[in-house]
């Protein structure tokens, strides 16, 4: 059966601890896991790469090159608020999941945002491969907002479907998608990920 491996400092996983050789305490998760179709979980990576200044924080490598900056305004929280990019394309009312109030939330913002970049990195993939992809590409991404003794944390399932490539072609897509993708970079070893082909 596959593994989920997570950071010990992630909250909301039962399982026994082991050291990753790195000299950070990692936890195993017990939680049962999908067995249709091929399921692919991610183990905590080695440390990100960044320099770490005097005060602990990761800076970006002086090499990096800003391509692009969102900038968004948004008052009022999750509750009752209201989010408006500073190109007035986004403009959206926030509500919590099962109120009367009409809006969205910051999960499913989440999940649109993950699911069209690792959609653009499967894409990327395909072409270093020489690999087409028919027009049917699709990801269904489900986040969780889960509440442990902890407090709050999220939890991610990303559900992809390419059709017309063949299994083995498509796990090595989803692979490098996952190596390459910001958002997957920006929560590996934060969160559980689970990636299943459908």
């Amino acid at each position: 059966m596959a593994v989920v491996v997570a950071q010990l400092g992630m909250v909301g996983f039962c399982g026994s601890t082991t050291d990753n050789g790195q000299g950070q305490k990692c936890v195993q998760s017990q939680r049962p896991l999908p067995t249709s179709s091929c399921l692919i979980v991610f183990p905590a990576p080695p440390p990100r790469v960044g320099v770490q200044n005097p005060k602990n924080e990761c800076t970006m490598s002086q090499n990096a090159k800003v391509v692009y900056t969102a900038k968004t305004d948004t008052t009022g929280g999750r509750e009752s608020g209201a989010s408006r990019s500073s190109d007035g394309l986004l403009d959206i009312r926030l509500s919590t999941p099962g109120s009367t109030r009409i809006g969205t939330n910051p999960e499913q913002l989440f999940a649109a945002g993950w699911s069209a970049c690792f959609e653009s990195a499967i894409a990327l993939a395909a072409r270093k491969r020489k690999i087409a992809l028919v027009a049917d590409v699709r990801i269904d991404a489900e986040v969780d907002l889960n509440l442990g003794d902890g407090g709050y944390f999220l939890s991610i399932r990303l559900n992809v479907r390419l059709p017309g490539v063949e299994p083995n072609a498509a796990k090595a897509l989803v692979d490098e998608a996952h190596e390459i993708c910001p958002y997957s970079k920006a929560t590996r070893g934060n969160v559980d990920v689970t990636i299943k082909l459908v």
